[in-house]
């Protein structure tokens, strides 16, 4: 997964309701898309969400991890994709606003665990550092 695109799409919406409202059409179609290019989608947990802005506006976002130099599959897959079938399902999106962000994943640390007292690693804690007396 190192090198991976997490990809955020936001769909405008004319309010909390229908933003909630579209959130099961852009998850089974981000499931379709995953499964159309599984050599190219690498995860769709989290599909969708709702976002409320303090300016009053509203969208449903869609979360997905794609490979580097992928973005078509978003762009021309995707995209009008999900115009096409919240249009179809009477949906409004204001100003046909469907934005996308992409962002380089981020790789989480890992984890040390340790069983005994005196096992695995040691890290030796910040603060003063001794000075030598030669």
């Amino acid at each position: 997964m190192k090198g991976a695109q997490h990809v955020y799409i936001d769909i405008a919406a004319a309010d909390t309701e229908s933003a909630e409202q579209m959130k099961s059409s852009l998850t089974q179609i981000v499931e379709e898309i995953g499964r159309q290019f599984e050599e190219v989608v690498l995860s769709t947990t989290q599909a969708a969400e709702t976002v409320s802005l303090s300016t009053g506006e509203h969208f449903a976002r869609l979360s997905l991890a794609i490979w580097p130099q992928q973005q078509w599959v978003v762009d021309q897959e995707l995209v009008p994709r999900i115009r096409s079938s919240l249009k179809n399902k009477s949906f409004e999106i204001p100003n046909d606003r469907v934005a996308v962000f992409y962002h380089p994943r981020e790789q989480k640390p890992a984890i040390v665990h340790r069983t005994g007292k005196n096992s695995g690693p040691r890290v030796k804690p910040k603060g003063k550092r001794r000075s030598g007396s030669a």
